[in-house]
């Protein structure tokens, strides 16, 4: 089925299962884990099975003055943006070493990564600044 919030925002906590779409007219989607089933009979087509996410750690978290970022060395150059809550980038770097500490002067709050490697594959999450 289809779950529509005309007026608020929708908050699908961690176990809860929903079989359709979301969808909110006026207000955001959150959510803790999503697993997204493919159905039977929506194989894909003539395509090989590749990997679309990019194998990285971004610790502390939470963090103070800096956040270290390990990738794999195979990964090619990666992208990280991070986000603050109103969806405006905070900073923009380069990747292109396995680890990599960037210093941060962030107030304290929640912020949202989006880290693209080489080939496009993007891992994206939450961030905490104290």
């Amino acid at each position: 089925g289809t779950l529509i919030c005309n007026n608020a925002a929708i908050n699908l906590k961690n176990g809860t299962s929903l079989e359709g779409r979301a969808l909110s007219t006026n207000g955001g989607i959150l959510t803790d884990t999503v697993i997204a089933n493919m159905p039977v009979g929506c194989e894909n087509l003539g395509t090989e099975d590749v990997a679309t996410r990019v194998a990285a750690k971004l610790y502390p978290n939470p963090f103070t003055d800096y956040i270290t970022i390990s990738v794999e060395a195979n990964q090619g150059d990666s992208t990280l943006v991070i986000f603050n809550s109103l969806g405006q980038t905070v900073t923009t770097r380069k990747i292109t070493e396995a680890t990599t500490r960037i210093d941060t002067d962030f107030v304290s709050g929640i912020y949202f990564y989006k880290l693209t490697d080489a080939r496009g594959n993007v891992q994206s999450g939450k961030l905490m600044a104290k």
